[in-house]
């Protein structure tokens, strides 16, 4: 079986739910059997047919309730069967990583290879993912954002000041650079990451400083423990209390698992993303999955996020004096 129609299998046991049938079936029920028998005393003194059918609902709750033994049981020899493949899908995760990486040009291979690739497209979640980047971002603090390619998500992380900028080449940040004047430019930081040697940024960056970091479709191409290593990197940036945004291929979800087996995208469970960010010590403020194969994770770093800063240097030429 592959790992996509098993995780399918999985998605499809989870949305069933013996509650939930409960839910859906036992109060309709229950509340024709109180129709018939208001004002008719007890439901041992009703006729027949009435009688029999208050005893049938009693039948088909507690049916109900042994669906939730057998659901767990099915689940659990899905998840051992699971557990088997998804070892193999993690070691591949490292081949679609190294053939990504072997590419002559990286600035080339992003620009026409993944860009292309993007699951971020619906109005609806592109909508919302940005809602999501201007609530966390601030001109109170420094920001970072990873992989800002043509700048589309760049104006909703604009307030962060200082604002560093970062990905794999000069190249590639030559889209968001042509976007911005020369005076606006010195409020932005441009750096270049290396993933051949750690460590990946806290040698380049300002420690503790940063309130917000934004990863966009950067980890999907990643695999698990390049992605733990840059979450350990980013306690070292943020400020307490800071927080951490970022898309994943949540391969808890068929769609991502389809992805992964077409070699477009890396093998990231989203159970163990999860259970990794608390073990950092993370707080998980929210996740998103859309059934457009679009997901991300907003984590936060232990403490308040404060600042000393009282407001934004800003400032306005109304008119220029020229001497006489």
């Amino acid at each position: 079986m592959k790992l996509s129609q098993l995780i399918r299998y999985i998605n499809m046991v989870e949305a069933m739910n013996g509650n939930d049938l409960r839910q859906l079936i036992y109060p309709k029920m229950q509340h024709m059997v109180d129709d018939l028998t208001e004002g008719q005393g007890d439901l041992e003194a009703m006729p027949g047919n009435i009688h029999a059918l208050g005893y049938a609902i009693e039948k088909v709750k507690d049916g109900l309730g042994s669906i939730d033994v057998v659901l767990a049981g099915i689940m659990d020899d899905l998840n051992k069967e699971r557990g088997k493949l998804e070892q193999q899908a993690m070691l591949d995760s490292y081949s679609i990583y190294a053939m990504n990486a072997g590419w002559p040009d990286p600035t080339d291979f992003v620009l026409k290879e993944l860009a292309p690739r993007s699951v971020l497209y619906n109005e609806k979640d592109i909508a919302h993912f940005r809602s999501r980047v201007r609530l966390h971002g601030s001109w109170k603090h420094a920001g970072l954002m990873i992989r800002p390619l043509t700048g589309k998500y760049i104006e909703d992380m604009l307030p962060c000041d200082p604002l560093y900028i970062v990905d794999e080449t000069q190249g590639l940040l030559a889209g968001t650079r042509q976007l911005f004047t020369p005076a606006y430019q010195r409020r932005l930081r441009y750096y270049t990451v290396n993933e051949k040697e750690q460590p990946y940024l806290t040698d380049q960056l300002p420690h503790h400083q940063l309130g917000f970091i934004l990863v966009h479709e950067f980890f999907d191409v990643r695999p698990f423990e390049v992605i733990e290593n840059y979450l350990k990197e980013f306690l070292t940036l943020l400020k307490p209390g800071g927080v951490v945004m970022f898309t994943f291929n949540n391969c808890d979800l068929h769609g991502p698992v389809k992805n992964f087996e077409a070699g477009l995208f890396c093998y990231t469970p989203g159970k163990l993303l999860r259970a990794l960010v608390e073990k950092l010590g993370y707080e998980i403020l929210a996740q998103y999955d859309s059934d457009m194969n679009v997901s991300w994770l907003e984590i936060k770093k232990p403490g308040e996020l404060e600042s000393m800063r009282g407001g934004q240097t800003l400032g306005k030429v109304k008119h220029v004096h020229q001497n006489d």
